[in-house]
């Protein structure tokens, strides 16, 4: 039997998600909260392109994100990662650059495709474009109206709309890959997505095991506080109430 193609994957991925065809994916909170996977958005150092890396030991995962990048490209890399995790065989960690949409190794290049098709599925794309696409010919609002919902970066959307024939050619693409942020600011967008925020975020259970273990006492203040700093969280503090309050 052969083994399924990137769309397969990405499509039988989505439906164990209940993630409906037309949807779209908050990549960070499901790889946390349903693959169980720790994630840390973190700026690299140097003048680093990477756009992120995996590591697995055990049963245990860890994905870092490159927030040097912009905001799109940091979901597209963890969708790109969760490929390696779930998919490349014998893989225990690896640093990528992702989404260059050109040849390199067999492999990335199936990480691309299965990032393109779990973030922008087709029967999304072509919901979205028979409701809201008012011009026949490519135009800026169906861009940006895309790429806001499903939560992408510019460039990944342009090319997964290559992909889908809504452009005759690659140089009637191109004409939209500058000049991005300006549209959305005058279309009333909000222009994050387009831009790194150089973030430090953990979503992750380490620290929650560290608190237990500090309140059991089977590790000390002191331990517990440079396993946290070693996360860049903030410090535990067992004997202090939780400082959240509602109303």
């Amino acid at each position: 039997m052969s083994r399924p193609n990137a769309a397969q994957l990405a499509a039988r991925v989505r439906r164990e998600w209940g993630v409906g065809e037309t949807q779209p994916v908050d990549i960070l909170s499901i790889l946390w909260s349903w693959e169980c996977i720790s994630v840390i958005r973190t700026p690299f150092g140097g003048s680093s392109r990477a756009s992120g890396l995996f590591v697995r030991k055990n049963d245990s995962v860890l994905i870092v994100l490159n927030s040097s990048r912009t905001l799109g490209h940091q979901f597209f890399t963890a969708a790109h990662e969760l490929y390696h995790v779930r998919f490349s065989e014998g893989m225990t960690g690896r640093v990528c650059t992702a989404m260059q949409f050109s040849e390199k190794q067999p492999d990335e290049m199936d990480a691309d495709r299965f990032a393109t098709h779990l973030l922008l599925p087709r029967a999304g794309i072509d919901a979205m474009r028979a409701k809201h696409a008012t011009d026949a010919e490519p135009s800026w609002p169906t861009i940006l109206r895309l790429e806001q919902y499903f939560r992408v970066s510019h460039e990944a959307m342009l090319w997964r709309l290559l992909d889908v024939g809504y452009f005759r050619n690659r140089k009637q693409m191109e004409e939209y890959k500058r000049g991005v942020i300006r549209q959305a600011r005058t279309l009333g967008y909000d222009a994050r997505i387009y831009r790194p925020d150089g973030a430090h975020e953990v979503l992750s259970s380490v620290p929650e095991k560290i608190s237990v273990a500090l309140r059991e006492g089977l590790i000390s203040q002191g331990w517990a506080d440079e396993l946290i700093d070693a996360m860049g969280v903030d410090h535990l503090d067992a004997g202090c109430a939780d400082d959240d309050q509602l109303d």
